[in-house]
This record gives structure tokens, C-alpha cells and sequence, in this order.
């Protein structure tokens, strides 16, 4: 009967990686493949960035916000599993 609540959950884990691929995909993270093979030969160290963007602190919330939602749910999986 349980078996219901794992199949959700993996589907649920695959059309969220789905997402983050399309996401990275239409963001450009894999652009320049040639170029990364040479990035760790670089001498070059880029100042560091002291501040950093509303962006990126958006990007940041909502990054830990999946994690907490993901463990969230990981561990009612586990204990609607053992309540079974």
C-alpha cells in the first residue's frame, strides 16, 4: 500500500531535476565546454566579491527553501514508511 507514497516521491525528486536541468540548460551553464577544461590552469585570481546581488540572495532563498521542502519530505516518506 506504501508502495503509493515512494513511486510519488520518485517522481515527484525526477520532475524537479528535470526542472534544474532545463533551468541550467536555458541559464548557459553549459556553454563553453572548451574553455572550463583550462580554468584551473589560470593564474589569474578575480578579486573577491564583497557584495552580492538581490539576485542572488533571491537565488540563494529559494535554493535552501528546496532543500528544507526536500527533506521535509524525505522524512515524512521515512516515517508514514514505518508507521506501516
Amino acid at each position: 500500500m506504501y508502495y503509493f507514497v515512494f513511486i510519488i516521491f520518485i517522481f515527484s525528486g525526477l520532475f524537479f531535476g528535470i526542472v534544474v536541468f532545463l533551468w541550467a540548460l536555458k541559464s548557459g551553464q553549459f556553454k563553453e565546454q572548451q574553455r572550463a577544461r583550462y580554468l584551473p590552469l589560470e593564474d589569474e585570481q578575480e578579486e573577491p566579491i564583497n557584495e552580492v546581488s538581490r539576485s542572488g540572495k533571491l537565488q540563494f532563498y529559494v535554493l535552501f527553501g528546496i532543500l528544507i521542502l526536500g527533506l521535509v519530505t524525505v522524512a515524512s516518506v521515512v516515517v508514514y514508511a514505518h508507521l506501516i
